[in-house]
């Protein structure tokens, strides 16, 4: 976690912050980067651990697997990739969803 006030949010608007691999410490070291620019374009896949507690997981990765997908081997590991974090990012969606239904207003 950083720390931070809104007077050097608003003399730095655009950090980012990375997490560093533990080596010698319970803490993990932390990168603050500090941008001149804004990024354009879609972010960059990234898998996130958490992915795989999820109750639907191993379906939407094997139905995203046997999609058929044309081009390249690099373009058909990409196009895979994009297809399961669609699925799976809609799958934790409607879960999210019912549970909001489930606890009402």
């Amino acid at each position: 976690m950083v720390l931070t006030n809104g007077w050097w949010v608003r003399l730095f608007p655009k950090i980012s912050v990375h997490h560093q691999a533990r080596i010698c410490s319970d803490h993990s070291p932390l990168v603050v980067s500090l941008h001149s620019h804004i990024r354009r374009g879609p972010s960059p896949f990234k898998f996130q651990r958490m992915w795989v507690t999820h109750d639907l997981y191993r379906s939407l990765l094997e139905d995203s697997w046997d999609v058929e997908v044309g081009g390249g081997p690099m373009q058909v590991l990409v196009t895979k990739l994009k297809i399961f974090r669609l699925k799976l990012n809609l799958g934790i969606m409607r879960r999210l969803a019912m549970c909001t239904r489930t606890l009402g207003p």
